[in-house]
């Protein structure tokens, strides 16, 4: 299995690092777990209006009506390869409603498998007279007392 670094732009996302990371693990977790040996899976980051998360996979995907349906507690779909509990879509879903964060499932083009996208809600800057302690951009001014600032590539740093 080859994993491939896709298209990272820099972006600042707004939400509980744990809980990111917790999110983006899951779904690289998904597509290693559906993915044949000789299969490919890519990561990337994109900008723009929200910041994309972006994963894709050549596994067997998931077919347009089952889309909805596997991100509902304990569903495997009949066909599903190797063992797992039905939660850990569930479980994604719920993190990405409390980080104001969308995930959508489609298929990706290039590999033939699934994509599955994170879409950040947008940062909004409210000051850019510095970061905190020089080593953050200045996208970080905003963050309240122990919130994570999260930037990709991943490095993230919480305020106390």
């Amino acid at each position: 299995m080859k994993v491939e670094a896709g298209h990272f732009d820099d972006v600042v996302v707004r939400g509980n690092a744990e809980a990111v990371s917790i999110l983006s693990s899951t779904l690289i977790d998904n597509a290693v777990k559906y993915t044949d040996r000789g299969g490919r899976i890519r990561v990337g980051v994109h900008g723009g209006s929200s910041a994309e998360l972006r994963i894709e996979d050549s596994g067997p995907g998931i077919p347009a009506n089952d889309r909805d349906r596997v991100f509902d507690r304990f569903y495997r779909r009949r066909d599903a390869l190797g063992s797992g509990s039905g939660l850990g879509l569930a479980i994604a879903k719920e993190i990405a409603t409390r980080c104001s964060s969308t995930i959508v499932l489609g298929s990706s083009e290039e590999l033939g498998g699934l994509k599955a996208s994170v879409f950040f809600a947008p940062v909004v800057v409210l000051a850019t007279s510095g970061s905190p302690n020089g080593d953050f951009p200045d996208e970080a001014q905003h963050i309240e007392p122990g919130e994570a600032f999260i930037a990709w590539p991943p490095v993230s740093r919480i305020y106390k």
